[in-house]
C-alpha cells in the first residue's frame, strides 16, 4: 500500500473510529438511561406538579385498559409507568378492588378517609411527604374509583439528571480521547512508513561520501519511496562507473604520458646520435654523411607521423574531429577499398581476399573515417605477418539490425587476456616497446574512436584462419537514402 493510500485510510479512520467510539458510548448510556428510568417499572415524582400530571396520566390508562379489558395484561402501559418502590395504585369497582400495582405499604387508610369526604369526581391531598389521588368515574359495567399514592422523593429526579449529566461526560471524553488515540497510532504508523527509507536514504549517502561504492539500499515497499530508493541505487552504480572510468583514464593519461616519452626518446636518441657522428667527423665520406642525413629524416618522418597520430586521437577523443555520417552501401564500398588498395599491400607481403556478396548492405558511415579504420587494420596486419606473405580476409554478415565488417588475417594472434587491451593506447604485443618498426600503438585506439564516432563498435576475438580478427559492428539502414552530416567541433 502506497503512501497516498494509507493518508486516505488515515483520514477516513480520523472520522469513523471516533464517531463509532461515541455511538457505542451513547449506546451504553442510553441504557443507563433506560435502567434508570425504568428501575423498579416506572417514574419517580419530587414535587406535587409532578404527581398531578403523572395521576392524570395513570387514569388515561386505567380508562384505556378498562375498555380493552386489559388492565391486569402483561402487556399493560401502568408497569412502565408507575414506580413500583415509591407508588401504590388500586382501582376498585363497585366498592371492591379489581387491580392494585406497587408497594401495598403506602396504603393510607386515613388518607382514603380523608378524600372520601370529598365530594369531586377528582380530589389530590398531601400529608407526611405522601400525595394520594383519588377519581371516580362511571363506565358502562358500573362505577370505578382509583386511589394512587406516592412518596414525594426527589431522589430518582436527581439520579435521572446526574445520570444525563454522566452520560454527557463519557460522550465528549470517549470523542476526545478516541480521536486522541487514532491521531497518536496514525501518525505513529505514518512517521514510521516515511522515516525507516528516509533513515535509509541518509545512511546510503554517508556511506557514498565514506567512499563505499557498493552500498545499495534494500527497500521492499511499494510506495512512493520505491523509484527514489531504485534512483538511489542507479545513482550509486553510476557513481562507481563513473569513479572507475576517471581511474582508468588516469592510468591511461598516464600510460600516455609514459608512451609518448618512450616513442619520442628513441628516435630523438638516434636523431642526437647521428648529428654528433656529423658533428665529431665519423661520417667521413660524403657516402656516410648520406647515409646518416637519411636515417635522421627517417627519425623525424617517424616523429611526425606519431604527433599526428596523437593529434588526430585527442581530437577524435574531445569529439573535435568533423564526422560526414551518410547511407552507403558498405559491400560497395570494402569491395572498392579491396580494389585500390590491392597492388599496394601485395607490394608489402598482405594479400587482400574481399569474401562480400554482391547483394547490398547499407549502413550509417563516415567514408573517410571508415577508411583509415579499414588501413589501420590492414597496417597492422603486414607488421604483425609470420611469413614473407601475409593474407587479410574481409567479410560481412547481418545481425539484429547491425552489419558486421569482419576482418582476419593469418598472423600469431593474441593470447586470450589481450583481446580487451588491443585497443588501448599505446598498447603493444611488444611489451618491452623495443621494437619501433612495430608501430605507436595508437592505430587500434584511433580506430576504436573513429568507430563510436559513426555511432559503431569494434573489437577483436580469434580469427578463424588462425591468427586476429578485428569485427567492426555498424547501423543498418533500410528505411531509404536518407544522409546528414555531423560536424560537430
Amino acid at each position: 500500500m502506497n503512501i497516498r493510500k494509507q493518508l486516505m485510510i488515515s483520514n477516513l479512520m480520523m472520522i469513523v473510529i471516533p464517531v463509532m467510539a461515541a455511538a457505542l458510548a451513547g449506546l451504553c448510556c442510553v441504557g443507563l438511561l433506560w435502567h434508570v428510568i425504568h428501575h423498579g417499572s416506572g417514574v419517580g415524582v419530587d414535587d406535587t406538579a409532578d404527581f398531578n400530571w403523572l395521576a392524570r396520566i395513570a387514569i388515561s390508562h386505567v380508562r384505556d385498559g378498562i375498555e380493552e379489558s386489559s388492565l391486569g395484561d402483561p402487556s399493560s402501559s401502568l408497569p412502565d409507568l408507575i414506580d413500583a418502590n415509591t407508588m401504590y395504585l388500586v382501582v376498585m369497582k363497585d366498592g371492591t378492588e379489581i387491580y392494585s400495582y406497587g408497594l401495598s405499604e403506602m396504603k393510607d387508610s386515613e388518607m382514603l378517609e380523608a378524600v372520601e369526604g370529598i365530594s369531586d369526581n377528582e380530589a389530590i391531598i398531601s400529608a407526611g411527604g405522601m400525595n394520594l389521588y383519588q377519581a371516580e368515574f362511571q363506565m358502562d359495567d358500573g362505577f370505578y374509583e382509583v386511589f394512587l399514592f406516592a412518596a414525594i422523593q426527589d431522589m430518582e429526579t436527581r439520579a435521572f439528571h446526574m445520570v444525563a449529566a454522566f452520560t454527557w461526560v463519557v460522550l465528549i471524553c470517549t470523542i476526545f480521547l478516541s480521536v486522541y488515540l487514532t491521531n497518536h497510532f496514525i501518525i505513529k504508523s505514518l512517521f514510521a512508513r516515511i522515516a525507516n527509507p528516509l533513515r535509509e536514504l541518509s545512511r546510503g549517502a554517508k556511506q557514498l561520501g565514506e567512499g563505499n561504492l557498493d552500498f545499495r539500499i534494500s527497500y521492499s515497499r511499494d510506495d512512493e519511496f520505491t523509484p527514489v530508493c531504485t534512483l538511489f541505487n542507479e545513482m550509486a552504480e553510476k557513481l562507481k562507473e563513473l569513479i572507475c572510468r576517471t581511474q582508468k583514464d588516469e592510468e591511461s593519461r598516464k600510460e600516455l604520458i609514459a608512451g609518448i616519452s618512450h616513442d619520442l626518446r628513441s628516435p630523438l636518441t638516434s636523431i642526437q646520435a647521428y648529428v654528433e657522428g656529423l658533428e665529431d667527423g665519423v661520417a667521413s665520406t660524403p657516402e656516410m654523411r648520406s647515409r646518416y642525413l637519411e636515417v635522421i629524416k627517417t627519425k623525424v618522418r617517424d616523429i611526425d607521423a606519431l604527433v599526428s597520430q596523437l593529434f588526430l586521437f585527442s581530437k577524435l577523443d574531445m569529439s573535435d574531429y568533423p564526422a560526414d555520417i551518410r547511407v552507403i552501401d558498405l559491400g560497395l564500398f570494402v569491395r572498392s577499398f579491396a580494389e585500390r588498395y590491392r597492388l599496394e599491400y601485395e607490394g608489402r607481403g598482405l594479400w587482400i581476399k574481399c569474401c562480400v556478396p554482391d547483394a547490398e548492405f547499407r549502413v550509417k558511415a563516415d567514408e573517410t573515417l571508415l577508411q583509415r579504420i579499414l588501413s589501420n587494420i590492414a597496417d597492422n596486419s603486414v607488421r604483425y605477418k609470420k611469413n614473407e606473405e601475409g593474407h587479410l580476409w574481409i567479410e560481412m554478415a547481418e545481425n539484429n539490425g547491425t552489419v558486421s565488417l569482419i576482418l582476419s588475417d593469418d598472423g600469431p594472434g593474441v593470447g586470450d587476456e589481450e583481446y580487451a587491451c588491443l585497443f588501448d593506447v599505446f598498447y603493444k604485443g611488444d611489451k618491452a616497446r623495443s621494437n619501433p618498426s612495430l608501430g605507436s600503438g595508437l592505430g587500434l585506439a584511433i580506430s576504436r574512436k573513429m568507430a563510436e564516432r559513426m555511432g559503431g563498435s569494434i573489437h577483436a576475438e580469434r580469427s578463424a584462419y588462425g591468427g586476429l580478427a578485428i569485427v567492426i559492428d555498424l547501423e543498418e539502414e533500410k528505411d531509404g537514402c536518407e544522409e546528414h552530416s555531423d560536424n560537430r567541433r
